[in-house]
């Protein structure tokens, strides 16, 4: 308990150091309950450790034996043990105490589509009448409104929880003590990336939270559905995405540190592989650091790319682009 205070009123690396040690001995010891715990410090103590990756399960233990959450719920540490998680980036997949509800044939799919326009919509303060509108656009008021409330409640059923969403004057939320999604982390991550960026941070700082992203960012939102409402939030999120690489890379590139930007650049294009401008600045990046013939490939790449998947060719400012490093290079000369 003694090292546990220590890293509550410590900072930096002391904090960290006494903390790693105060969690290893609960871990080793069994400890489930101190009497002096102030459940408040506890909740930030177990934010701080699982953040560092400090003893995940004994942490996560605690965590759900005493209930505990800090004033501002972690909705960055998608390590927490959240009663509900929310995966919509690259796939859509629900889970409720730590385990995948999975869909079937069997599975009624309107709960499921309410769920992904609140999250869609942000998660908080969604009116009413906006869900009966996307859901149920050719009722009228009292049947839709019906249907909203009888789907509101076969939601909360198949989350095992009453609690999860909250309806309240008109307006449904989710209840972030409970419901963790991955877009709020990706909002979240952004942001302090943006903000490490502005302020020239070290690099060094930078490359565990790209890491993160990459890990974050699995595709693109909800890929599956077809909602125009869907398609608007799939394309915000995808540009927020393509924003924080370019810049983060542009980070790499102004400090001449060509194979990181090359990596950042070949890692975004696993989750988004017909983004152009990654493809252009990936061969900027290999003519800087005199490899043409990795520019012909990366080319080749893109080209295979669109042709699956679209049956188009690459445009013709990027075929030149490729002309303008890999034929100068050769010495070779423009094709008609």
């Amino acid at each position: 308990m003694a090292l546990l205070d220590r890293a509550f009123i410590l900072t930096g690396t002391e904090a960290d150091q006494a903390l790693r040690a105060g969690m290893r001995l609960g871990r080793d010891q069994q400890y489930r309950f101190g009497f002096a715990w102030n459940p408040r410090e506890m909740a930030c103590l177990c934010a701080r450790a699982l953040k560092r990756d400090i003893e995940p399960d004994y942490v996560c233990s605690l965590i759900t034996a005493h209930h505990l959450m800090p004033d501002d719920p972690p909705l960055d540490i998608r390590q927490w043990p959240w009663s509900v998680s929310l995966y919509c980036l690259g796939r859509f997949n629900v889970m409720v105490n730590a385990k995948n509800i999975g869909f079937s044939r069997k599975t009624q799919y309107k709960p499921l589509d309410m769920l992904k326009f609140i999250i869609a919509r942000g998660g908080r303060d969604i009116p009413d009448y906006a869900i009966q509108d996307a859901l149920w656009p050719d009722s009228d008021g009292d049947v839709a409104h019906n249907a909203f409330t009888t789907t509101l409640h076969r939601l909360r059923n198949m989350l095992m929880t009453s609690d999860a969403l909250i309806y309240r004057e008109g307006r449904v939320s989710c209840n972030i003590r409970i419901v963790w999604a991955d877009i709020w982390e990706l909002e979240s991550l952004c942001q302090l990336m943006e903000q490490h960026l502005s302020e020239r941070q070290p690099i060094d700082q930078i490359i565990p939270l790209l890491d993160g992203l990459f890990a974050l960012y699995q595709g693109a939102f909800i890929p599956d559905d077809p909602a125009e409402w869907a398609i608007m939030e799939r394309q915000r999120f995808r540009e927020l995405f393509i924003a924080v690489i370019q810049k983060t890379a542009g980070r790499f590139e102004q400090c001449q540190q060509w194979q990181r930007a090359a990596q950042c650049y070949r890692r975004a294009l696993n989750p988004e592989p017909l983004t152009e401008i990654f493809y252009e600045n990936l061969m900027r990046v290999y003519a800087k650091m005199g490899k043409s013939s990795e520019v012909l490939l990366v080319y080749k790449q893109y080209e295979a790319v669109l042709r699956a998947e679209l049956g188009m060719s690459p445009s013709a400012r990027i075929r030149g682009l490729c002309w303008g490093i890999c034929g100068k290079a050769s010495g070779s000369q423009k094709p008609s």
